[in-house]
């Protein structure tokens, strides 16, 4: 249930009434909520129930039967029972509604097929670069990794936590906080607040069907229990944490996008990573953006493969936080990069998404000073964009790399003359030593922009080709010596 939705209705008696309730309201001078069903009624209704229909569901597959056709055959079963006020079949299970708008089911397929695994996505990836020492360090920061099936995806999960192991250091955050399984609780995402980077790797249910999506249900790491019930009843009686029975398994605590807002106080400065199937559809996106108001949030606009899932976030975290871009790269960056962001899969297109400010980053702002902190003689570098034109149209942006020689910071200018040279894998190009090139058409322009400290400075050029080389490329002409003083 959305929070304006959750606003008790309460009906004001007569005056002498009203004084007479008053020594046993709440301080708002309202009556507290009570539950409506006691855990162990809660149980016998929804708990135990659930467990027997899917005894019923490994019988009736154990026979061969079809699954869709089992599925159905168990939700008459479900139908039959007084508390059910809905039930519908779908790809990832039985979607069960009770009466009083509590949610449950049996979710048998996560859809997210661990093993297809491409080679392709784990592409090769650069050495962290050290910073030059009189480059600040961002202040430090705090990211989680929320993991409950860790024991089922842990290939996937591993090579997510290194790259946050390697990067998160080096840009002055703490170390990666990982919880694992059962360590994921119901608890654990009432503690998000407080954290740069928030990233949720686990199985997203699209309720009651990806037919019919009316909100998308985050599993949890946490099995169903009396205690746990009785701290969070009201969410449980409200639909926003549902009580799923997983295939085979145990039952388990599912949570929505108002049970995470409602616990906690996020803001612009959290990066919100939906690393679940439908994590960009239901009310994800609108809840943590326009009703938490995160910085950004990432998504997936199907289900997702877990390869796809965990090497988007693997090049994202890899690439934002790389030191050696200056200024550091945001969202904006990163999703215009060539790095693919969508695949196609049994004939569906999916994309991983983002809604948010386009601008994010995961650095403060004015946190690379130039003058200010360069001393002189220093051996500094700066990052240009460039940007291609053809005609009037930007037809590539890329970082260039550019050094700067013994640049003196009391007024003297320090001279670049660089061309593209090594090509990284992530689409990097250094710009390192001195070339001799061309005119090949003087009406097309390069726009060179180097950007320290918050500081912006432009060039112009005439678009180029290489000398010697077959084809053309975004090179400088002969002799384009360019100078740059911030």
């Amino acid at each position: 249930m959305h929070k304006a939705y959750r606003i008790l209705r309460w009906i004001f008696p007569v005056a002498m009434t009203a004084l007479i309730l008053v020594g046993c309201s709440g301080e708002d001078g309202t009556t507290p909520r009570e539950p409506a069903f006691s855990p162990e009624q809660i149980q016998e209704m929804i708990v135990l129930p659930q467990e027997e229909k899917d005894e019923v569901l490994v019988d009736l597959l154990t026979t061969g039967m079809d699954t869709t056709a089992a599925m159905d055959s168990v939700l008459v079963l479900f139908l039959e029972d007084p508390n059910v006020e809905y039930g519908e079949v779908g790809a990832q299970g039985i979607a069960i509604s009770y009466k009083g708008g509590m949610v449950g089911g049996i979710f048998i397929n996560p859809e997210d097929n661990p093993e297809v695994d491409p080679d392709t996505l784990w592409v090769q990836e650069s050495a962290p670069i050290s910073p030059p020492s009189s480059m600040q360090k961002a202040t430090p920061k705090k990211a989680i990794f929320l993991n409950p099936h860790y024991d089922d995806r842990v290939s996937f999960a591993d090579r997510i936590i290194q790259g946050y192991g390697i990067r998160l250091s080096p840009a002055g955050y703490d170390s990666l906080e990982i919880f694992k399984n059962s360590e994921v609780t119901l608890k654990k995402f009432t503690e998000l607040s407080g954290h740069r980077i928030v990233h949720i790797y686990s199985h997203g249910w699209a309720w009651p069907s990806k037919t019919n999506i009316q909100e998308v249900y985050l599993m949890s790491g946490e099995t169903w229990s009396i205690e746990t019930h009785l701290d969070y009843w009201e969410e449980i009686e409200d639909g926003d944490v549902p009580l799923v029975k997983i295939h085979d398994g145990i039952s388990q605590f599912f949570v929505s996008p108002d049970f995470i807002s409602n616990h906690n106080s996020l803001n612009d400065e959290t990066l919100f990573y939906g690393g679940f199937c439908y994590s960009a559809l239901g009310t994800w996106p609108h809840v943590m953006v326009d009703g938490e108001g995160v910085g950004g949030y990432m998504g997936f606009d199907w289900s997702v493969l877990t390869a796809w899932n965990a090497a988007w976030n693997r090049n994202f975290i890899w690439n934002m936080l790389d030191e050696q871009y200056v200024p550091r790269l945001n969202v904006n960056d990163w999703m215009n990069s060539t790095y693919p962001k969508f695949y196609t899969y049994n004939d569906r297109v999916v994309h991983i998404t983002y809604e948010g400010d386009p601008t994010y980053t995961f650095y403060d702002q004015a946190e690379v000073p130039c003058s200010e902190t360069v001393e002189a003689h220093d051996d500094v570098y700066v990052i240009a964009r460039v940007t291609a034109y053809m005609g009037n149209t930007p037809i590539e942006e890329m970082p260039v790399r550019i050094d700067y020689r013994k640049i003196h910071c009391d007024g003297h200018l320090g001279s670049i003359n660089p061309v593209f040279g090594e090509t990284r894998s992530n689409g990097v190009y250094v710009a390192n030593i001195t070339g001799v090139f061309h005119l090949d058409n003087t009406q097309d322009l390069i726009v060179v922009r180097a950007t320290c400290g918050g500081l912006v400075q432009e060039k112009v050029f005439p678009f180029g080709v290489f000398d010697g080389m077959e084809g053309s490329g975004l090179f400088f002409p002969k002799e384009a010596g360019f100078f740059f003083q911030f």
